[in-house]
């Protein structure tokens, strides 16, 4: 592999991680606006730990925030195998994006399940993606070898 290949492949892989960060963004800041005018959501006050509000959020909203997860993972891993033309892209772009979420989880206590199920998600759904990515991208070199 020369340095364009691996430059080629950085590029896919941050391109990927990054996408995934803006879409778990904006599903995570469209669920809290959607929860925000429900009895079950509690905004921390000034004076409150931000641990101890998170512990008041609903479980339909956490349930929301697992489902961007599994979004933004499986879209930055396919994205960055699009681009970066392997799978291998969108497994480095999924590990990128567990490694910011073990932060998260480290930063701000989280419920157990919520923990465990976070975790399982970043890498199986950045691989599907990938996979997905990648077919396309064999169906698309068939149509132009066929024409």
């Amino acid at each position: 592999m020369n340095k364009k290949q691996i430059v080629y492949r950085v590029i896919a892989i941050i391109i990927g991680f990054l996408a995934g960060i803006i879409i778990i963004s904006l599903i995570e800041s469209f669920a809290a606006n959607l929860f925000a005018t429900t009895e079950n959501y509690i905004a921390p006050n000034e004076n409150d730990d931000f641990n101890i509000a998170f512990k008041h959020l609903s479980i339909p909203l956490l349930v929301f925030v697992l489902i961007a997860y599994t979004i933004g993972s499986f879209l930055g891993g396919f994205i960055a195998s699009i681009i970066g033309k392997g799978i291998i892209n969108a497994l480095a772009s999924g590990l990128l994006l567990m490694a910011g979420g073990i932060i998260n989880l480290l930063i701000i206590q989280h419920p157990l399940w919520f923990v465990i199920s976070s975790l399982i998600i970043y890498l199986p759904m950045a691989y599907i993606g990938g996979k997905l990515g990648m077919y396309l991208l064999s169906k698309r070199n068939l149509k132009f070898e066929e024409q």
